[in-house]
């Protein structure tokens, strides 16, 4: 809420939150969905650090 009232006092509009698991719980999707904000918060316990078809190259970091 201090963010958004910081943003609104400069004419800024906040469309969009990215948060880690930690804050992956239904209030906090309800209330992005009541102001009417797209959040990207992945939903807890659905992290896979591995993707099949989608191996990670160690040496290259990618």
């Amino acid at each position: 809420m201090q963010v958004q009232r910081r943003l609104k006092a400069n004419g800024l509009l906040m469309q969009e939150l990215l948060a880690d698991t930690g804050y992956s719980n239904g209030s906090n999707y309800f209330m992005l969905e009541q102001r009417g904000i797209t959040g990207w918060i992945p939903v807890f316990g659905m992290y896979k650090p591995e993707i099949a078809g989608f191996p990670y190259d160690k040496d290259n970091d990618r």
